[in-house]
C-alpha cells in the first residue's frame, strides 16, 4: 500500500473549499470570506482561561489548532491570506512560525498583537461573510 501524497491531497482540498466559498460569496453578493480562529475565554472574575477550541471553519482551511487570535481571509481569484498571531509573551508558550508544505498556498502576515489584525482584514466589513463567534470581532 502506498502512502497518500499529503501535499497533493491538501491542494485538492483547498481547491474544493475555494470553489465552495466562491459559489457562496457569489450567491450572497459578497466579496470576502473572513474566518477567525477564535479567542481565549476567561472564567468570570478570574484570570484562568477555559481550554481553547479552534473555530472548525478555520480548521477546515488550515492545519492549525492552537492559534487563538489568527484569521483566514479568502477573496475569490486571490491567494488566501493567513493573519497569524504570534505574540511576544514572557509567561506563555508562543506559537512557532508557520511551517510545512501548506504554507505555500497562503500569503502569511505575522502580527504581534490581536488589534494589528484590523489593518490586514478587508476594509468594508459589509462586503464580508464572517464565520466566527461574536467575541472574535475587532473594532
Amino acid at each position: 500500500m502506498t502512502s497518500p501524497d499529503i501535499p497533493t491531497l491538501y491542494r485538492q482540498h483547498l481547491e474544493t473549499l475555494k470553489a465552495r466559498a466562491d459559489a457562496a460569496l457569489q450567491r450572497a453578493r459578497l466579496d470576502h470570506l473572513v474566518v477567525p480562529s477564535g479567542t481565549l475565554q476567561y472564567q468570570v472574575f478570574d484570570d484562568r482561561d477555559y481550554p481553547y477550541v479552534v473555530n472548525p471553519q478555520f480548521k477546515a482551511w488550515l492545519p492549525l489548532t492552537r492559534n487563538p487570535g489568527s484569521w483566514l481571509v479568502y477573496t475569490p481569484r486571490q491567494r488566501p491570506k493567513l493573519i497569524y498571531l504570534q505574540p511576544f509573551d514572557y509567561w506563555h508558550v508562543v506559537p512557532k512560525a508557520p511551517s510545512g508544505d501548506w504554507t505555500a498556498h497562503f500569503d502569511i502576515v505575522v502580527i504581534r498583537k490581536p488589534e494589528e489584525a484590523q489593518q490586514h482584514l478587508p476594509k468594508n466589513a459589509e462586503r464580508c461573510a464572517v464565520l466566527g463567534e461574536a467575541q472574535s470581532a475587532l473594532g
